[in-house]
């Protein structure tokens, strides 16, 4: 009797460990929330620009930018300086999975939408002048893109959009590159695109 016990002990004890090693296989381990991201060729247009996002709920990330203008590794002889920010909500139409079952990797990866709200306000020199000229532009933007999650912790986003800008003036040697967009001021366009490498956090 008392070994027919423990060999029910035994098998309770089996099917119970096997249940929980295929919970663990099929759900992500590290529930990450937020995740912290840099544009490591934004200094190229003369900014450097750093990203927040935050999972609001499933398949839907708020985002956060904030660029200093001025540091750069181009011959930029306007010497801009001043600051960018932008916010946009990111909804993923097209989520990655990683299991049979359909069971979602990350709230980070997938191609999404993002509308998307820019703002640059950036002190420029003037070609021809010795006086400097505060710009102030903006942008609402339609941003398409796609994230990528890289070994469980580290994101890779590249995206492209276009909208409409406004502010500036339209004066003939005023910059195109607001830092945050291209603003095609006649037109009263705006394009982006960009590239980002970070990583996820709680």
């Amino acid at each position: 009797m008392r070994n027919l016990i423990l060999v029910v002990l035994i098998f309770v004890f089996t099917i119970e460990a096997k249940s929980q090693l295929t919970t663990n296989e099929v759900t992500a381990a590290k529930p990450f929330n937020r995740s912290f991201a840099i544009q490591p060729f934004s200094p190229i247009t003369g900014s450097l620009k750093l990203n927040y996002s935050q999972v609001v709920v499933k398949n839907l990330t708020l985002d956060f930018g904030i660029g200093i203008v001025g540091p750069n590794t181009g011959n930029v002889s306007t010497n801009s300086s001043g600051m960018t920010a932008k916010s946009g909500l990111k909804m993923y139409f097209s989520p990655d999975y990683y299991t049979d079952d359909m069971k979602k990797f990350s709230d980070f990866q997938g191609a999404y939408f993002e509308p998307e709200l820019a703002v640059s306000v950036f002190n420029y020199n003037y070609l021809y002048e010795s006086t400097s000229k505060q710009i102030v532009s903006s942008a609402i933007l339609l941003n398409f893109g796609k994230q990528r999650v890289v070994g469980n912790r580290f994101l890779i986003d590249t995206w492209a959009g276009f909208g409409y800008c406004f502010g500036g003036n339209e004066d003939y040697d005023e910059p195109a590159n607001r830092y945050e967009f291209v603003a095609l001021q006649e037109l009263g366009l705006a394009f982006t695109s960009g590239f980002a490498i970070g990583f996820l956090t709680k």
